[in-house]
């Protein structure tokens, strides 16, 4: 019943498939940045966590619950680096995800380790 999409100036809407109001009604990262919403992963483990890229290569993750990020990172050393093509949360670890940019490079996080680069 939930509809999330992303937008060309860096939201995402939120939206109900009744007329009732969703809360919160968009997530938003930095405004301040020109950015367009590339790609989007709900959590494959039941957590009400999704993450978002974006076309200046970061990715965001928000609870659903929450307009703001939860974590921040940039998906290359450079800022900013080649856009977010897609996402994919592990299946087996919770705090493990990757992320394909534009160069067809794999960059791989493990939360659990370190929020600040990939491993």
């Amino acid at each position: 019943s939930n509809l999330y999409v992303g937008t060309n100036y860096g939201r995402v809407l939120h939206c109900l498939q009744t007329s009732a109001r969703a809360r919160p009604q968009f997530y938003t990262a930095n405004l301040e940045t020109n950015t367009s919403i590339t790609c989007m992963e709900f959590s494959r483990c039941g957590h009400p966590l999704f993450m978002v890229g974006d076309t200046t290569g970061r990715v965001q993750i928000y609870r659903t619950m929450t307009e703001r990020p939860l974590v921040d990172v940039s998906a290359s050393a450079v800022s900013p680096g080649p856009p977010v093509k897609g996402l994919q949360w592990s299946s087996a670890q919770p705090g493990l995800f990757f992320v394909l940019d534009a160069n067809s490079c794999i960059h791989v996080w493990d939360l659990c380790r370190s929020d600040m680069c990939p491993q």
